[in-house]
């Protein structure tokens, strides 16, 4: 997270993937929960407050050692 807080990046790792795995998600941390955040990999705008207390879903990996990267740009 930057430290005016208008950008921030998260990077999940997934070291090996495994069949029928539960849904994993991710809890961004530090974000201002007041502020609406665009997220390009997901083409939308969420609140902080809805990104750091509802997290977000990752996709479902078909191989091992997959990462996937999200961004957060303040409106």
């Amino acid at each position: 997270v930057s430290k005016d807080k208008k950008k921030a990046k998260l990077t999940a790792y997934c070291r090996l993937n495994s069949t029928n795995a539960p849904i994993k998600i991710v809890y961004p941390q530090g974000l201002d929960a007041e502020a609406r955040y665009f997220v390009p990999e997901l083409d939308c705008s969420l609140s902080g407050s809805t990104l750091m207390g509802g997290g977000l879903s990752l996709a479902q990996q078909k191989s091992d050692f997959i990462t996937q990267t999200f961004h957060f740009i303040a409106k």
